[in-house]
């Protein structure tokens, strides 16, 4: 199973993405493996994007044969990790929402 972020998809549709052949990359050999699936989040936030309704995203994504998906929230931390490992890989200096989210102290209970 290959989760698949928003950003991926947006930069899949997005030709002008200067990640779009990446994008084109992952999403393609996910979706060859039958692995390809995205979660509540992502169709949650694909579906707030101006100019196309909440059904076409679901038979977009459907037509592209990726999995909804509702993942548990434990897997949040899997989720987390793996983001800290892709911001490690790919960003050559931290943008402002990764200094927000790096300076963030989540409360201990």
């Amino acid at each position: 199973m290959k989760l698949i972020d928003t950003n991926v998809l947006i930069s899949f549709w997005d030709a002008s993405e200067p990640e779009h052949l990446w994008a084109e990359d992952v999403l393609s050999l996910a979706v060859a493996e039958g692995m390809a699936c995205v979660s509540a989040v992502t169709v949650a936030e694909l579906c707030s994007f101006a100019g196309s309704s909440s059904q076409d995203v679901i038979a977009e994504l459907g037509a592209m044969r990726i999995e909804l998906l509702d993942v548990p929230v434990a897997a949040s931390v899997l989720c987390g990790d793996a983001y800290r490992k892709y911001l490690g890989m790919f960003l050559s200096r931290p943008t402002l929402l990764h200094n927000a989210i790096s300076a963030f102290k989540f409360p201990v209970q």
